[in-house]
């Protein structure tokens, strides 16, 4: 309950995922992610017309819960793409390709 309160006062527009999504950012089965639906303290859900949603942030807090998820979320699920961005960003490689980015598109505007 707590957490819920925390939540609302952080995020105002959250973002529902579909069982299926859900399970692909997570890089975990669709079984996981109705596991997680059913046990008390885990994912927040809603349903609208049948359908199962997620909350993204309940879903990360619960993949980071335990050791095994929170594995299979770095390595297979969406904490494969942060580490290539993480590592991208700290080689600085990002800033420069949105600089030449918009050097190019600059140039073509004075054209």
């Amino acid at each position: 309950m707590v957490r819920r309160k925390i939540q609302e006062k952080l995020i105002k527009h959250p973002i529902w995922l579909l069982i299926s999504e859900a399970s692909k950012i997570g890089g975990v089965s669709n079984k996981t992610i109705r596991r997680g639906i059913k046990e008390a303290d885990g994912l927040t859900f809603r349903i609208i017309n049948g359908r199962y949603y997620v909350e993204l942030l309940s879903l990360v807090e619960y993949l980071e819960k335990s050791v095994k998820l929170k594995n299979r979320l770095n390595i297979f699920g969406i904490g494969q793409y942060v580490k290539e961005y993480n590592k991208k960003r700290s080689e600085g490689s990002l800033e420069n390709e949105s600089t030449e980015m918009k050097q190019e598109e600059h140039e073509k505007e004075m054209t």
